[in-house]
């Protein structure tokens, strides 16, 4: 039944809106009809599946239910770009400098302007992820504001295999985003009420000011109280590198420990009472105490899911002592799965779900199968209250016995644990850690038994003594420091290692991750269980899938093929073309924050999920941000062989150029190359003094007559110098192509109807933001497109475009939300 829940939730989140409900009652009833006769006159395997129906309708049901919400919540986007007077209260800030100020805020009264005569109020969308440039004032959680903004409905980048920031939201809770408008200016309602946030803020403050300058501020500000903001690239970067990013999530291990700690203290202490105990047993106000410090703990962390499922998972071990039931059982797992979902739906969704019950799940198949061992002498000694010196010496080897046994321990859970993870890592991180092992084996003791505890205790006694609590503080710093010059040494040699030999994993598809976790399980099983070694063939997938077998795997085989997938940037363009042998990007997009890349984190990911190590040909149609803001990021994640650009002098400006990265050259008009059967030139103009960047773009044509043509920015004026160009020498032919990237991303000024009429494309991609301020596409370019019946599709309204060719032409296409449509999007 419990399989049969998560698999109608999950049912949910593959579909493009939520089921109707009416539906799955009617099947409910239907079911119910049948349940009761089948109860008694079936057999056990038919109980089985009828049961598991009905727990999979009862699924679908409440899947579709939340989904609703989430639909219900969210802007409509006729209201898109709209002026929407808003007042609400500041729940959380996730950002906030000089610059700009980003927060959630839930929202009270919200009315939008379709225009000045027709206002409508949109009760349903009560929370806003809002930005405020130049801010006047300091925004704190728990405020009460009013505020001028321009919203639009929550969306994201989309494309395949990437993070889903559409989801993201959708997670959150968050209808909509938008920013602040200035005038008329803001207003501060009333006072600041109390709130969880806010109080958590408080206290960072005080811990910031306790620790000022110390490099470890922000990871311990990670976890005592569950902010990760301030966290800068490079700490992110050593994490993620180490595999030791788990830490710094307040979920099980966190909350597990602090309710187990509480969970001894309130035992030993009800225990100074005899006549306590004749009341209550110890262990009951063990668990009680422990369920209260993991809430305390959770709430103290700010709440979010990760610590919700934490928190209910604890629960139900609660419950099982106070219940007198198995603590550790199959019925204890599977009633907190359920518990889980049914608190949150949407929680299937996250990689933290599979990795949380999955870790578990390791633990109860292989460590407790395999290390369950008789009590001995050693176990015994270690659970006696022993004070006198004399029993110390006595044994002593029992403590070294011991001590050794739990490294080995710790040792081989961890290998457990690393290796039947590593499908699940892979496919939704798309990185593994080689150094993970030796990394966990030692943050994971340091970190949860000395440096949380001292934070946590640091962080409680800040009201109390600031000099007790910053003494705490620095130590438990101190401790971190200590550990994050072992997690760089291990990095700096983990990164020689897989420079030199070890190749990277890419999963790709669902078929290969659940062959391998399959296989991981097997691998890990307990002694005497068959034939464990068979779990290594299922592991080979993960082998052959590396950047070094990629190429045989690609979908790209034959000479004369070649696939190109117009990614979603936003208000920019990138395109990535593989041949059988070779891949060229053309533009980078742009570069949003310190923290997010199109390059690095767009670009690159995409590149290594079609198994390709490197880039052959990288080119910068023109200097315009949305355009090069990802070269540096790219260029810093990916070998790049040659680059070139339409505007070179605007390339590399003011970065930190290393020796590795190519000399950035002039696209020379007229160049052609051959690559695997597939035809590259470049079409446009030499420069022409005078020009503007944008006209100044390098056109590139691939595959010939029956192919692709990639225009930059070019405008209907460079359009016309283009066609000159070409017919003075008499290759207007070479403008042909089969599909067409729409020049300046479908500007007005653009995409003529003789340009338009030489090309005779069956299909135009325009790369525009969603809901963008240049109103890209303009409708009359639109118009132009649809007179001359060309197929026009927006990676706006569709997401990334991937587009597959051969010697014929143009053979398939698809885009992301048509392969990929959710209901949050």
């Amino acid at each position: 039944m419990a399989l049969g829940w998560l698999a109608g939730i999950a049912a949910q989140q593959q579909l493009a809106a939520p089921f109707p409900r009416g539906q799955v009652l009617v099947g409910l009833a239907l079911t119910l009809s049948v349940c009761g006769s089948v109860w008694l006159a079936s057999g056990a395997k038919l109980k089985l599946t009828t049961a598991g129906m009905l727990a999979f309708l009862l699924g679908l049901w409440w899947a579709s239910w939340d989904a609703d919400k989430v639909v219900s919540g969210t802007l409509d986007s006729a209201l898109n770009r709209s002026r929407c007077i808003v007042q609400g209260s500041v729940e959380q800030v996730s950002l906030q400098n000089t610059k700009l100020v980003r927060f959630t805020l839930l929202a009270s009264e919200l009315e939008c302007s379709l225009s000045e005569s027709e206002v409508k109020a949109h009760p349903g969308t009560t929370r806003l992820r809002l930005t405020w440039y130049l801010p006047s004032v300091t925004v704190s959680p728990g405020q009460h504001w009013r505020f001028d903004t321009r919203l639009k409905r929550s969306h994201g980048f989309a494309n395949p295999g990437l993070f889903d920031y559409s989801r993201w939201l959708a997670l959150q809770g968050v209808g909509a985003t938008g920013y602040v408008i200035d005038s008329p200016a803001p207003i501060r309602l009333g006072s600041e009420s109390w709130s969880l946030a806010g109080f958590r803020d408080r206290l960072l403050g005080q811990l910031n000011h306790l620790l000022y300058g110390h490099a470890q501020t922000a990871i311990i500000a990670a976890l005592a109280l569950g902010e990760r903001r301030q966290i800068n690239d490079q700490q992110w970067q050593l994490i993620r590198a180490s595999g030791t990013s788990h830490l710094l999530a307040i979920s099980g291990l966190h909350i597990g420990l602090v309710g187990a700690f509480c969970w001894w203290l309130g035992s030993r202490v009800w225990r100074l009472q005899s006549r306590w105990l004749l009341r209550v047993p110890a262990p009951m106000v063990g668990a009680i105490s422990g369920w209260l410090g993991a809430l305390g703990y959770a709430l103290l962390s700010g709440f979010a899911v990760p610590a919700q499922r934490s928190l209910i998972m604890f629960t139900v071990v609660v419950v099982s002592v106070l219940l007198r039931r198995e603590i550790v059982s199959r019925r204890s797992y599977l009633l907190a799965l359920v518990l889980v979902l049914a608190w949150h739906p949407m929680a299937v969704l996250q990689p933290g779900f599979w990795l949380s019950f999955g870790a578990l799940l390791l633990i109860w198949w292989a460590v407790l199968g395999r290390l369950r061992t008789k009590p001995d002498t050693a176990m015994a000694v270690v659970g006696q209250d022993i004070g006198a010196f004399q029993a110390f010496l006595r044994h002593w080897f029992v403590y070294v016995k011991t001590a050794v046994t739990g490294v080995g321990r710790l040792a081989q859970l961890q290998f457990v644990l690393w290796l039947g993870l590593l499908p699940l890592g892979l496919f939704f991180f798309d990185q593994v850690s080689w150094v993970a092992l030796p990394a966990n084996l030692i943050a994971i003791p340091v970190v949860t038994l000395m440096v949380l505890p001292l934070a946590l205790l640091g962080t409680l006694l800040m009201g109390v003594s600031e000099t007790v609590a910053g003494t705490l503080l620095w130590l438990a710093a101190g401790l971190m420091d200590q550990l994050w010059q072992w997690l760089q040494w291990l990095v700096d040699k983990g990164q020689m290692l897989e420079s030199l030999m070890v190749p990277v994993p890419v999963v790709g598809s669902v078929v290969v991750v659940m062959i391998a976790v399959v296989g991981g399980f097997w691998l890990t099983a307990p002694k005497g269980f068959p034939a464990r070694w068979l779990g290594i063939g299922c592991m080979l997938p993960l082998v052959l899938m590396t950047k070094d077998f990629g190429r045989t795997f690609s979908a790209v085989q034959t000479p004369g093929q070649f696939r190109a997938q117009v990614i979603d940037v936003g208000q920019g363009l990138s395109v990535i073309v593989t041949t059988r042998n070779h891949t060229l990007v053309y533009d980078t997009g742009s570069r949003f924050s310190d923290r997010f890349d199109s390059g690095r984190d767009l670009i690159k990911p995409l590149i290594r999920r079609q198994g390709r190590s490197q880039i052959d040909e990288l080119i910068i149609s023109h200097g315009d941000s949305d355009h090069s803001g990802g070269l540096v990021g790219l260029l810093a994640s990916l070998p790049v062989k040659n680059l070139c650009s339409g505007t070179v002098e605007q390339l590399l400006v003011g970065a930190d150029i290393s020796a590795d990265w190519p000399k950035p050259m002039i696209c020379a008009s007229g160049r052609t190359w051959l690559w695997d059967g597939v035809l590259f030139e470049f079409i446009h103009q030499p420069a022409v003094a005078g020009t503007s960047d944008n006209d100044r773009s390098s056109v590139l044509r691939i595959g010939g007559d029956n192919g692709l043509l990639l225009t930059g920015d070019i405008s209907s004026a460079a359009e016309q110098r283009l066609v000159r160009f070409l017919g003075q020498n008499s290759q207007l032919n070479k403008l042909q192509a089969e599909v067409l990237l729409v020049p300046h991303h479908g500007s007005r000024y653009s995409s003529s109807d003789f340009f338009l009429s030489l090309i005779r494309p069956e299909l135009a991609v325009v790369s525009s933001g969603y809901a963008n301020r240049f109103n890209h596409p303009h409708p009359l370019t639109v118009g132009r497109y649809q007179t001359a019946g060309i197929a026009l599709v927006n990676t706006a309204d569709q997401g990334a475009v991937t587009m597959e060719f051969d010697l014929t032409g143009l053979v398939s296409w698809q885009t992301y939300q048509s392969a990929l449509e959710r209901y949050w999007h």
